[in-house]
């Protein structure tokens, strides 16, 4: 529906011609000629709202605005104003009238100054509030010849675009929008036609590569960042001064923005694999990250903060020790132990989008950790987050034979053993250890009942995991012990897989198995289970 926003004031009207876009009439208020000239061009409802004041209301009556919007099909509504009616009340009152996907004219030629001062502001919050189309319309009186011309104001309505989609990218980060309005006047350019004068020949693709580093970013793809940010860095280096003359030429509204995205996106930039086109770590990647981690700490995208706040690390590690090539490994990325139960649990949080047992720290925890990460040097990082111990750990079951167990502690090397076993299996473990000559620490975690207490499973798991929280390697045994006890073992597996290198082993004798429990304490083989 089309809805016009008008005014009266409290003057002598005078019988003029009142000119539209080749439209023309004679009337003695501009308000009318508008509303004859909408229901000849548009030939559908239309609702005139006359905000009026106590003294306009007697200009109404005069002019006998009710019978023309009448004979002339329009609904039409008074709206009570003040003298000091101010801008706050003003679009109060409007919104009320105003519903989605209305055509809305806002007439200023008998408005308060406030109100046509401030029409951008108007425009920007209906337009928002409501989903409107909105155009700003005034009568320019000429005494002299006794003509009054309507003039359309579109460069305050673009100046809003310009402004809602700067204060996106100030605020949040979003270029979309800029790159729309970039593309829309491009695109106005050309649809003037003629050759006889210059047309923008790097805005498209200057918007086209702004949409994808804006799109790169909010998804968080590094891969996708990097080619987005080298693609749109190259357009600079390699067109800048021609892109920088379309712009200062064509859409020079945009010209000082220009610079601080710039200025943003070269800090999110750094030098990679040019043939593969993708990152590299180094030191300078490390610093763009940090520079991304800060810009969605600063526009309280906690989610993407949270989310690169690990990897973060992660890098950061892989850096510190040497690992230049295992960038992009899963497993050795997977093998990093990241010991900062805040970060850890809010990303697995946000990760599966709340669907999971991890909750959720508050997010003035979640803020208090990235502020501090951001704020630590490399050393800083490492020394902070990672675990103070580097414990190769061997995690088994343990039945009512002793073999596999002792085969695993002969054949591998660790720190700390974490046994899960029955009262019956525990008093083999004493004897396992001597027999073994393992000289590290162990702890055996006891199940009640080995073949049917499914429900024990979620404290062992606990228990295990609490046992196990510093170790950085882990080997797990799934030989010997019931069928429950290896269900439990895979159990503390998926619990404790992030920050550990997992190897997965089993242990066999192939002696006859008489021979086996006589002589128990024969080193079997060892065979690593695919990943």
């Amino acid at each position: 529906m089309v809805k016009v926003l008008t005014f009266l004031g409290t003057s002598a009207y005078q019988q003029a011609t009142v000119k539209f876009r080749g439209f023309e009439t004679s009337q003695e208020l501009f308000p009318l000629a508008l509303l004859e000239f909408l229901k000849m061009k548009e030939g559908k409802d239309i609702l005139a709202a006359f905000f009026l004041t106590e003294e306009a209301m007697k200009t109404y009556d005069k002019y006998d605005v009710e019978r023309f919007c009448s004979e002339n099909g329009i609904e039409v509504r008074k709206i009570k104003i003040s003298e000091d009616e101010n801008v706050t009340d003003f679009v109060r009152k409007a919104a009320e009238l105003i519903d989605d996907g209305d055509q809305v004219i806002l007439d200023v030629t008998n408005s308060f100054r406030s109100i046509t001062l401030t029409a951008v502001v108007i425009y920007m919050f209906l337009r928002e509030l409501k989903n409107v189309e909105m155009n700003v319309l005034y009568g320019k009186y000429d005494r002299a010849t006794n003509v009054t011309e309507c003039m359309d104001m579109p460069e305050l309505i673009d100046l809003a675009d310009w402004i809602y989609a700067t204060r996106l990218f100030k605020e949040f980060g979003y270029a979309s929008i800029l790159a729309d309005k970039i593309k829309s006047w491009n695109e106005r350019y050309y649809k003037q036609g003629g050759s006889s004068h210059r047309k923008p020949r790097k805005l498209k693709s200057l918007a086209d590569a702004i949409t994808s580093v804006s799109e790169a970013i909010r998804l968080g793809s590094t891969r996708m960042i990097h080619k987005s940010l080298n693609k749109f860095l190259s357009l600079l280096k390699e067109e800048g001064s021609a892109v920088r003359e379309d712009v200062r030429e064509f859409i020079p509204q945009f010209d000082l923005l220009f610079d601080a995205i710039v200025d943003r996106y070269e800090k999110f930039f750094a030098p990679g694999d040019s043939a593969k086109n993708e990152p590299v770590l180094s030191e300078n990647e490390l610093n763009a990250e940090r520079e991304l981690l800060k810009f969605y700490y600063e526009t309280n995208d906690l989610g993407m903060a949270t989310r690169l706040a690990r990897e973060y690390l992660k890098n950061v590690v892989l850096f510190k020790e040497g690992k230049f090539d295992k960038l992009f490994d899963v497993e050795e990325r997977e093998a990093i132990s990241v010991s900062n139960d805040t970060l850890a649990q809010a990303r697995n949080h946000i990760a599966h989008f709340g669907f999971n047992k991890d909750s959720l720290p508050s997010p003035q925890n979640i803020q208090s950790e990235i502020q501090n990460l951001i704020e630590k040097d490399f050393e800083s990082i490492v020394s902070n987050y990672t675990p103070s111990k580097q414990l190769k750990a061997i995690l088994s079951p343990l039945g009512t034979t002793p073999g596999a167990l002792y085969t695993v502690l002969k054949s591998i090397p660790g720190d700390l053993l974490v046994i899960v076993t029955s009262e019956q299996g525990e008093k083999l473990v004493p004897e396992i250890i001597e027999k073994a000559e393992f000289k590290g620490e162990y702890h055996v975690i006891l199940v009640d009942d080995p073949f049917k207490g499914l429900d024990e499973t979620h404290k062992v798991v606990q228990q295990a995991t609490e046992r196990l929280k510093d170790a950085t390697e882990l080997v797990i045994n799934l030989t010997g012990g019931t069928t429950l006890l290896n269900y439990m073992i895979e159990r503390i597996r998926d619990n404790v897989r992030y920050g550990k290198k997992i190897k997965t082993v089993i242990a066999y004798d192939e002696r006859p198995y008489d021979e086996q429990r006589k002589e128990p304490y024969i080193v079997g083989n060892i065979l690593e289970l695919p990943k």
